[in-house]
């Protein structure tokens, strides 16, 4: 992707992606944990609800920034270091499995058994799991890049 032009509209259509999956992988953590009674209102706040979104927004926030550092955990396990890579598949996979709950929970709760919703659900949540890597791999300097096969050294 060395067409600037194309890159700007992808990593600005990731960046909204990343801000969904953010969103939706803390409402999917809360309906988890809470349980499928629970309702994010001001007016339920008390010590559990407390718990409930600390744990929400910890569990949100490593999950994504190992999701923004795909690119360094694939090119650490190419050299031989393997520590990352388990965790940072649990956390992949964590993410999708949150961000769909939070998808099916909070947006569109009373149409769930619907067959196109579940597709577009599906393909959505796929879509914004992969934002935040995309974006990083994106927005990465060019001169960081590994070169390709076939690309010319520029002199």
């Amino acid at each position: 992707m060395r067409d600037k032009g194309i890159s700007e509209i992808l990593i600005t259509g990731f960046a909204v992606g990343t801000l969904w999956d953010f969103v939706t992988t803390f409402l999917g953590v809360v309906s988890i944990v809470a349980g499928p009674k629970f309702s994010i209102s001001l007016n339920n706040i008390d010590s559990n609800t407390y718990g409930i979104y600390g744990i929400a927004f910890v569990s949100t926030v490593i999950v994504f920034c190992f999701n923004l550092l795909t690119i360094n955990v694939w090119k650490d396990a190419r050299e031989g270091q393997w520590t990352l890579l388990a965790p940072w598949l649990a956390c992949v996979v964590f993410d999708f499995f949150t961000s769909l709950s939070g998808n099916y929970t909070f947006i569109l709760p009373a149409r769930q058994n619907e067959i196109g919703v579940i597709g577009v659900i599906w393909f959505t949540t796929l879509l914004t799991t992969i934002s935040p890597m995309s974006v990083r791999y994106l927005i990465m300097d060019y001169d960081q890049k590994p070169p390709r096969r076939g690309d010319r050294p520029e002199r």
